[in-house]
């Protein structure tokens, strides 16, 4: 065989990997590396061997091309060392970079699984049959795959716009902010633009992403909808002086500023003790008259906020049936505060008031202590009840049980006349709560929602007999 054609081969290999060499050194580190991938595999293939044993004595016919380069009367070992250089060419030179704002991501041959048949040009070659362009075949899963990673570089989530309960306010009132549009890749569109590239050869090429505007699930007129008056109810504790001392006052006002503006999500639980925390001294909480071993009243840290928990009890009842109170305990004795059966105790460490948002939206508890006109009102506020719909709770009284008399503990060592009540006698009440619900005015269904068992209580007072001139304790 001739060596000038020799030389020439030689020569156009050598200015091929010179020029793909050039190539490589400008590309960046990323690409370089996911192209070295590729160049390693190429360089560590094998020549298949049936096929280098078909065509061990025999040439390319005359007149055949390859990519513009003359291969004829080529051996094997020519054209296939031909035929994987062009083909690893033009496989590193596939930089399909996708750029956005501040975001990038360039594909390579090996980031869509892309390869030349080098083994059907070779044999095509020596069949007689000239290629003038390699077919670059890819794996159409693969880019997809890479296309879905893109998504997440891409993707922006749109801003959900919120209702915030406004905590400083003097009445139940939100502050409402709007939220912002997303956007998403549009992946259709990226695969079709890059299919294009790859089968019209535009091998290294910049492309725009498409993205897709992704609006906020609601607007603020949807929450405005949704964050309207369920149920309202208030208590007093003007009644007697020993409801408004100034530390019961304290504790009240400070449960209720803590509660005041309280969200409850959907399916979630709330609990009274986990959201206003334990009451101690330390804590800023006053001593003020809480039952004791359900026997008599005394001074404890936070005394008198079942005032709150017995509002909340009730406004939450008031607020439909899609609200599941979940555990509650009555007092010791009725609240001069509540209506016999209604009230819900609550102590650091002992009984709890929980419920849980069966409704569809967030519950926007309100909650206002006035010391002034000495009254607690609490307000739910979320998805609206029903058009014409509302709820009232009562209790009525099934039985009143009177104690036992009361028990008579003589003190010698007190002075004869002297006398202390240590436990005051108290009647038992059963009784049975119900909630109507009134539509137009008019009651529709009634429910029991529990009965309660206040017991009676013996009363014991302990009197002196003693001679009168021994000191009172």
């Amino acid at each position: 065989m001739p060596n000038n054609k020799s030389n020439k081969i030689n020569a156009q290999l050598g200015y091929r990997r010179l020029k793909g060499g050039v190539m490589l050194m400008k590309r960046t580190v990323v690409v370089l590396l996911s192209l070295l991938v590729v160049c390693l595999i190429a360089a560590i293939a094998t020549k298949p061997k049936s096929l280098a044993s078909k065509y061990a004595d025999a040439v390319v016919p005359g007149n055949v091309n390859i990519c513009g380069t003359d291969v004829s009367d080529m051996k094997f070992d020519e054209v296939y060392s031909l035929v994987s250089d062009i083909a690893n060419e033009k496989l590193f030179s596939i930089s399909i970079t996708i750029a956005g704002v501040n975001k990038s991501f360039v594909l390579t041959a090996d980031s869509i699984g892309a390869y030349i048949d080098v083994n059907k040009v070779v044999s095509d070659a020596f069949s007689g049959q000239a290629t003038d362009a390699f077919t670059i075949v890819y794996d159409e899963n693969k880019l997809m795959e890479n296309i879905n990673r893109m998504s997440t570089l891409f993707n922006l989530a749109p801003v959900e716009p919120v209702a915030i309960a406004d905590s400083l306010a003097n009445e139940p009132a939100f502050i409402y902010v709007d939220g912002a549009d997303g956007y998403a890749l549009d992946t259709e569109h990226l695969f079709n633009e890059i299919k294009s590239c790859l089968n019209e050869k535009r091998l290294t090429a910049l492309i725009e992403p498409k993205l897709d505007t992704v609006k906020p699930k609601q607007t603020i007129d949807d929450l405005k909808a949704n964050t309207v008056l369920r149920g309202h109810f208030q208590s007093s504790y003007g009644a007697s002086s020993s409801l408004h001392t100034p530390e019961r006052m304290l504790n009240i006002l400070k449960a209720a500023r803590k509660l005041n503006g309280c969200v409850v999500m959907p399916g979630e639980e709330f609990s009274f003790n986990d959201y206003i925390g334990p009451r101690t001294y330390d804590l800023g909480w006053a001593p003020a008259p809480g039952i004791v071993d359900g026997s008599t009243y005394e001074n404890q840290a936070g005394g008198g906020i079942c005032q709150v928990s017995s509002t909340l009890h009730i406004a939450l009842m008031r607020s439909g049936e899609d609200i599941e109170i979940t555990y509650r305990k009555n007092h010791s004795w009725p609240s001069s505060y509540i209506d016999t059966g209604l009230d819900a105790t609550v102590s650091t460490g002992g009984p709890d008031f929980k419920f849980v948002n069966r409704t569809n939206k967030p519950l926007y508890i309100f909650a206002f202590a006035n010391n002034t006109k000495y009254t607690m009102d609490v307000y739910i506020y979320g998805e609206p009840l029903p058009e014409g719909t509302k709820y009232e709770v009562r209790a009525v009284i099934d039985e009143i049980i009177d104690p036992e008399p009361t028990k008579i503990v003589e003190e010698p060592t007190w002075p004869q006349g002297y006398k202390e009540t240590v436990i005051t006698s108290r009647k038992g009440y059963k009784t049975t709560c119900y909630r109507d619900k009134i539509v137009n005015g008019k009651v529709v269904e009634t429910v029991e929602l529990y009965k309660y068992y206040y017991r009676p209580k013996q009363g014991e007072i302990h009197v002196g007999t003693g001679d009168p001139s021994l000191p009172k304790p």
